[in-house]
């Protein structure tokens, strides 16, 4: 699972990290960061992680950038 939020409250959590954009899409503008949760232990140890961010401009574009280093 992935959730997405924007840091003011706003959760929203998808099945497949391939829905984020359309997740996305639907919001305001502004820059919103991805975790990754699991039910299962990551390889981190932990049980969520920071995936990446995913941008929406004011033009309605959306970026999804995921964290360069590994899980």
């Amino acid at each position: 699972m992935f959730r997405n939020s924007n840091g003011v409250g706003r959760l929203i959590d998808v099945a497949q990290i391939d829905e984020i954009g359309r997740v996305i899409r639907a919001l305001e503008p502004g820059y919103y960061y991805v975790d990754e949760i699991s039910a299962d232990l990551l390889p981190s140890v932990h049980s969520s992680r920071r995936w990446g961010v995913a941008i929406k401009r004011q033009n309605g574009s959306v970026v999804i950038e995921p964290d360069p280093w590994e899980a």
